[in-house]
């Protein structure tokens, strides 16, 4: 598939997610409640940005990815709480603009998603 199909594909995606109103409880529900019981390597996978923190804090997100963010930040000396606020200060809305204006959208995506994985 060339760009364009991959552009079609997300564009299509995205209009199926936004055929119906969301609620607040549905809106809510996209972000991930993150929890000092969670493995790093799920933290990892489902919020973009995590990486860099991880990294930075010297947190085996990779091979110890089974391993949750209480017992890696207790291993390292580390306050879970701080470094759940630190994650959660990455975490986004995930409310769509309105489709009927492209250049929101193509805003939304790039800052959503590229721009967060270009700074890692």
């Amino acid at each position: 598939m060339d760009v364009h199909g991959v552009n079609k594909f997300i564009t299509n995606e995205l209009l199926k997610e936004s055929d119906h109103e969301r609620t607040p409880e549905e809106a809510a529900s996209d972000t991930l409640a993150l929890t000092g019981g969670q493995s790093l390597g799920h933290i990892a996978d489902q919020l973009p940005g995590a990486t860099a923190i991880f990294r930075r804090l010297k947190l085996d997100f990779c091979c110890g990815g089974q391993v949750s963010l209480q017992q890696a930040a207790q291993d390292k000396g580390l306050d879970v709480q701080a470094v759940l606020i630190e994650l959660r200060g990455l975490q986004r809305p995930q409310d769509l603009p309105a489709l009927s204006d492209t250049s929101a959208l193509i805003d939304h995506i790039i800052s959503r998603y590229h721009d967060v994985h270009r700074t890692q």
